[in-house]
């Protein structure tokens, strides 16, 4: 098809939607989405500019040729089926997604809604549609399912971690206590249930007033030392159990840490 006869097309449906040819041509040239027309058996005949900037191709590199050069095999078969469901059946499509490959090789992601063309005596004579790049809705859709999933990988994983080490505090035969950086109770082990005589259920989130009076320097400066050097072995000193009965005990403390490095908490057995 040639400029003429893009031409007779563009006033054959002027003159069928009864629009005024310039303000016709100021929507369809003017409009984001692509508005094409092609032949029975998928040739472009009719397009706006919008189309060109989609697909990537110059005008002359798109006219009158099938939809299929635009396209790998598999979507070149979708697209193809769409089009003969719709030959067959008389009934438009909508929500269509095609891919394109542009000229630069890069893809494209399309939403087209499109319809029959019918000539005289109601013969099919082609199609009409429109076409609106959803490259990066898609994408973006696509980015958040795979954080999402990513996420409750991660979750999982966590979840896995945290059991194992459950796991482990309940079968060490030694009290255990992890405490976070404000000095709250975040977990104990039943061993230190046994020992000192207070319940997770009773401690989680508060403190432990375990420390007798004149251990609290001490203890300060045990603190002191975890801290400049981020584990100390065979501290002794002297705590008190939920019923008041004080015991000698020796501590080895360690921090742990965020993913910046930053100390979130000790461990204390």
């Amino acid at each position: 098809p040639n400029a003429e006869n893009n031409g007779l097309k563009t006033n054959q449906l002027l003159e069928a939607c009864d629009i005024p040819g310039d303000r016709y041509r100021v929507f369809i040239e003017d409009v984001a989405d692509a508005f094409f027309e092609t032949d029975i058996k998928g040739k472009f005949v009719f397009f706006n500019d919008a189309l060109c900037r989609i697909f990537g191709y110059a005008r002359d590199e798109i006219q009158g040729y099938s939809f299929r050069r635009f396209m790998d095999d598999e979507n070149a078969a979708m697209a193809f089926e769409s089009f003969n469901s719709m030959f067959r059946t008389g009934s438009g499509v909508s929500n269509l997604i095609w891919e394109i490959s542009r000229k630069d090789g890069q893809k494209r992601i399309l939403e087209i809604h499109a319809s029959l063309l019918g000539g005289e005596k109601n013969a099919m004579t082609g199609f009409r549609g429109i076409a609106r790049d959803i490259t990066a809705t898609v994408r973006t859709q696509e980015a958040l399912k795979a954080s999402e999933i990513q996420t409750r990988k991660q979750y999982r994983a966590s979840r896995q971690a945290e059991q194992r080490y459950r796991g482990v505090l309940e079968f060490l035969p030694i009290p255990v206590v992890v405490i976070n950086i404000d000095g709250t109770v975040s977990c104990l082990n039943p061993a230190f249930e046994r020992v000192f005589g207070w319940s997770l259920d009773e401690l989680k989130g508060g403190h432990i007033d375990f420390v007798p009076p004149d251990q609290k320097d001490k203890t300060k400066q045990g603190i002191q030392r975890l801290y400049a050097e981020k584990r100390i072995y065979g501290f002794e000193t002297k705590r008190l159990t939920n019923s008041g009965n004080l015991l000698d005990i020796i501590q080895d403390g360690a921090h742990f840490y965020d993913e910046e490095g930053k100390p979130t908490g000790q461990v204390v057995t």
